[in-house]
């Protein structure tokens, strides 16, 4: 679980690759790129108990959909957020604001 006024950093990038799916309370746009609404995690809205209470009962109750999550969530976050990537897109950026893009 994350704090619900989590900005987006690494940290949930490592939760969102591990084995089983994680869950998020406060799902802001800064996490949308690694924590896609019931493709690869179950976002709730923020201070929502009964639907935090609804998204984990899901889990529980499903085997399958615990292992889906998982595995795209793990696949999803090693192709989009792997040092390699994450170092690109720093680049371009920096490309970007010299002018040399």
């Amino acid at each position: 679980m994350f704090a619900i006024h989590e900005r987006f950093n690494r940290p949930p990038v490592p939760a969102l690759a591990a084995p089983s799916p994680a869950g998020r309370p406060g799902a802001r746009l800064s996490i949308g790129e690694a924590a896609l609404h019931e493709r690869t995690a179950l976002l709730v809205a923020p201070q929502d108990a009964g639907a935090l209470q609804r998204a984990l009962a899901r889990l529980v109750a499903s085997p399958e959909l615990r292992r889906t999550l998982g595995q795209a969530a793990r696949v999803h976050c090693e192709t989009r957020f792997s040092v390699e990537q994450m170092l690109d897109r720093m680049e371009e950026v920096f490309r970007d604001a010299l002018g040399k893009n």
